[in-house]
């Protein structure tokens, strides 16, 4: 989960990157909510083979952007990768 606050607008990002273990097809996803925790919009994005941590930075990545896209600001991340 990572949190972004700009001058009062606060979103948070719920990301993960998942690799299927036989075919090693990749998927990244997640949601992106308001400060008080109101759905604002789902994404995910097909990677096709790589590896898990490619696939959670992807995920880290869309998400950053999609917020800063909403805000129009810069915007922080907070990852345990």
């Amino acid at each position: 989960t990572s949190v972004h606050q700009n001058l009062g607008t606060c979103f948070y990002l719920n990301t993960d990157g998942v690799v299927h273990s036989v075919s090693g097809f990749s998927t990244a996803g997640g949601v992106i909510r308001g400060g008080k925790g109101k759905w604002i919009l789902g994404y995910n994005q097909s990677l096709g083979n790589c590896l898990v941590a490619v696939a959670k930075l992807w995920g880290i990545l869309d998400a950053s952007l999609m917020a800063k896209n909403l805000s129009n600001k810069e915007n922080s991340t907070n990852s345990s990768l």
